[in-house]
């Protein structure tokens, strides 16, 4: 089994949802260590984000204030076990406002 220490970026986030990450390798044990959202604009932005699995859509954060210029983390010390299918979307209440790293590990068989 090799084991992997990714990052997914996802930049210029806007009003519309943003796949930010996607499971999408059959077999593929993911984890995900680190959820960063920063608001890239000169305003302070709502963020959401949502998790779909199994076809059940479920927030994370939802219209969550972000000053201008600062980020937030999101799992803090918590993670987050991601399956095949399963999908993060990320949201601005502004346009091209937010840019979001997401750091993973994955194990394959």
């Amino acid at each position: 089994m090799a084991t992997s220490l990714k990052n997914y970026l996802a930049a210029n986030i806007g009003t519309s949802d943003v796949v930010a990450f996607q499971a999408s390798t059959v077999g593929v044990q993911i984890t995900i260590i680190g959820l960063n959202i920063a608001n890239t604009s000169a305003s302070s932005v709502n963020a959401n984000i949502k998790l779909t699995s199994g076809g059940t859509t479920a927030f994370l954060l939802k219209n969550t204030p972000i000053p201008a210029g600062n980020a937030l983390s999101v799992l803090k010390d918590s993670k987050l076990v991601m399956e095949y299918g399963d999908i993060l979307y990320v949201n601005s209440s502004a346009a091209a406002s937010l840019d979001a790293v997401i750091s993973s590990v994955e194990v394959t068989p």
